[in-house]
């Protein structure tokens, strides 16, 4: 069971992350969208009845004493209608792309998994859904591919969150193997930062983040060695590699100087030290780049292609030594970086302008040829002769370019960006992806097919660089109300939506997780993690009401839901229990117990139902009114990094969309 510092840590966590993420979007020089920007064809909402907020004293309402609802008589059923999206990955990930020995398939592993195409027409051959699970997503892998392209293998966590390998066929797509794997020290909750499969299949050896290698059979999931001579002189393990004969492994590492890093060559028969080489330099670019898939001719290094995130330089390493052999000075940074199956070609993913390249091997001056591409990449490929090339980019693409041709020859959609924020379409036509760069995907709810794609019109141009943590929208569409990701400023900022121009500050003591606008538009509900929720004029920031922390809800108050009539506020609280209120008289109306690993909760548009994510994979929907549950659904084990998703109903409560951050949405049916 997830403990409640852990769920604490997180969430806030997850805050940072997405932080990080508008900060590193701003960065590429992208201009801040306004509301100009936004289609004009989508619909608007008519503004509810106007309900005035009681400034009476603060009521201490008492819940109604049905925590147990009956699902002996339940309202109707829920079931996966579909699911659609092959995951995505960031800029300079340990996400990618790759061919098959024989150049047949093209191999993508992303956040959601690993999916095989046809390289001659991108047509999909096989899917494998394996969400992201470690807590360190999206800056460590959990899948990988064997050389060949033959086996899958992946990390997770199982339901007894114990640390499990998985094997998989690439050619089919179906499970081989599953293996628990249990430690002789009984600290089974390993957390993987790096890993690789042996050239012959037969082995994985992996890193865990305290830089203890395992060395694991594919035949039978047993580990047959643990090396942990090297624990304390790691700050931080990078990578682990076979070299392309499968005869020794290196393993780097950034040293406990903070500066420097190590290689040890290992013997895969014998795992005993074979070589060792250090370099006490904090020039090392060691947070992403490629390994070359054959040695170098005529000399035989074992090198790759090294860089840093937002570096303008790509460093050759010989990474058995250390010896820097030269390095590329370019005009802006890269996105991605591959090389081809027969070492001769490097593939880089340029961002200034967004273009792929192509690199003969040791050239340092220009690429040899350029494709344009509207967004940046964050995967890319060529294949041996360097006369066919892959990249999938930032819009969701994947594209197959020929030598010679300026567009595409074929392009397969579906590697949909994570949402912050999942949404149905007023008339249930689109659902809606806000992505953390401040996009809004417009995808069909039937089969996954992407509509359009355009700035967030509530990010205004007056907002500047601040990174907002929850923004409101009146009923009749004339006010944005914003919080922003701030250690000293709680005010809540209030703007003209039409005009996009700032209004004024409303004051707030507390820090703030969501505002939302009463029916009237001349209120704000706030929720903060440990406080009441208030009810604030939005012409003074006068308290005119506010609703306790219930010793029901806890201490903590994870989540505040208004439906989008702006007639129902929930409340999740840390024990697991959601109480349902009347924002017309803030009377509690119902009350339900879930799981108090419960990660996010939904209103439906008109509040008569409820849904519910846990941790543990469980998807539930609640018929407030009748105070009875729908028969739950459970689609997975945990998946710790897939935590915070997106939950939206359809405006007819016919359909449950959930986004979670692996990449994929799954549809639900909610029948009557």
């Amino acid at each position: 069971m997830v403990k409640h510092e852990e769920k604490m840590k997180n969430r806030a966590l997850l805050l940072v992350f997405t932080a990080i993420c508008l900060l590193l979007s701003a960065c590429q020089g992208k201009a801040a969208p306004t509301t100009a920007s936004a289609p004009t064809d989508i619909p608007t909402m008519p503004p509810a009845t106007a309900t005035d907020i009681p400034a009476t004293a603060t009521p201490s309402p008492e819940p109604t004493p049905t925590l147990s609802p009956t699902p002996s008589a339940p309202r109707g059923t829920l079931s996966l209608a579909h699911k659609f999206g092959f995951g995505s990955g960031i800029r300079l990930s340990p996400f990618g792309l790759q061919l098959s020995a024989d150049e047949k398939r093209l191999i993508a592993t992303t956040s959601a998994g690993v999916f095989v195409f046809s390289a001659d027409d991108l047509k999909l051959l096989a899917a494998i859904y394996e969400p992201t699970q470690q807590p360190s997503y999206p800056l460590r892998r959990h899948m990988r591919v064997s050389q060949d392209g033959s086996l899958a293998a992946g990390f997770s966590i199982n339901a007894d969150y114990i640390l499990t390998i998985k094997f998989w066929d690439t050619s089919t797509g179906s499970l081989r193997a599953e293996h628990a794997l249990e430690s002789e020290t009984g600290d089974d909750f390993v957390i993987i930062v790096d890993f690789a499969i042996s050239p012959d299949n037969t082995q994985v050896a992996a890193v865990s983040d305290n830089g203890t290698i395992l060395i694991i059979n594919v035949s039978d999931g047993k580990i047959v060695e643990t090396i942990d001579q090297y624990v304390n002189n790691t700050q931080s393990p990078l990578w682990i590699e076979f070299d392309p004969i499968g005869k020794n492994a290196y393993y780097i590492f950034q040293d406990v100087s903070f500066t420097g890093v190590q290689s040890y060559g290992l013997n895969s028969t014998s795992w005993d030290e074979v070589s060792f080489a250090d370099a006490d330099t904090i020039d090392f670019p060691w947070d992403a780049g490629a390994f070359a898939p054959l040695l170098s001719k005529p000399a035989g290094f074992r090198w790759g292609y090294f860089t840093r995130a937002g570096s303008r330089t790509i460093q050759a390493w010989e990474y058995s030594t250390f010896g820097k052999r030269f390095e590329i000075k370019r005009q802006d940074s890269i996105s991605a970086i591959a090389f081809s199956p027969d070492g001769q070609w490097v593939i880089m993913g340029g961002t200034n302008p967004t273009q792929l390249e192509t690199w003969p091997v040791e050239t340092v001056k220009a690429p040899q040829e350029t494709f344009p591409v509207a967004r940046p990449l964050w995967a890319v490929a060529a294949s041996s002769g360097g006369q066919t090339f892959y990249g999938i980019s930032n819009d969701g693409k994947l594209n197959m370019w020929k030598s010679g041709e300026t567009s595409p020859v074929h392009q397969q959609s579906g590697f949909l960006p994570v949402a912050s924020r999942l949404e149905f379409s007023e008339d249930g036509l689109s659902l809606r992806l806000t992505t953390a760069n401040n996009e809004i995907y417009e995808i069909d709810p039937q089969d996954g097919k992407l509509q359009n794609i355009y700035p967030n019109p509530n990010i205004l141009e007056e907002m500047k660089d601040e990174v907002p943590v929850s923004i409101a929208v009146s009923a009749d569409k004339s006010l944005l109300a914003v919080v922003y990701f701030s250690l000293d400023d709680y005010a809540i900022r209030l703007f003209d939506l039409n005009s996009g121009k700032f209004i004024r500050k409303i004051p707030s003591k507390h820090r703030l997780d969501l505002v939302e606008f009463s029916p009237d538009g001349r209120a704000l509900f706030t929720q903060g993690p440990k406080h009441p929720v208030q009810v604030l004029d939005i012409e003074t920031g006068e308290v005119l009401n506010e609703i306790p922390i219930d010793d029901a809800l806890g201490e903590y108050l994870f989540e505040m839901r208004v439906s989008r009539d702006k007639s129902t506020l929930a409340l999740f609280g840390e024990l697991g229990v959601v109480e349902i209120y009347s924002t017309a008289t803030l009377e509690v109306l119902q009350t339900l117990e879930v799981d108090p690993n419960t990660w996010s909760i939904a209103l439906s548009d008109d509040g008569s139902l409820l849904a519910y994510y846990s941790v543990d994979g469980t998807v539930g929907c609640w018929d407030i009114a009748s105070n009875t549950l729908l028969p739950p659904l459970e689609f997975g084990p945990p998946t710790s990094a897939a935590e915070t998703p997106g939950l939206a109903f359809s405006p007819d409560n016919r359909s449950l969309a959930l986004s979670t951050w692996d990449g994929v949405i799954r549809i639900y049916n909610v029948a009557p």
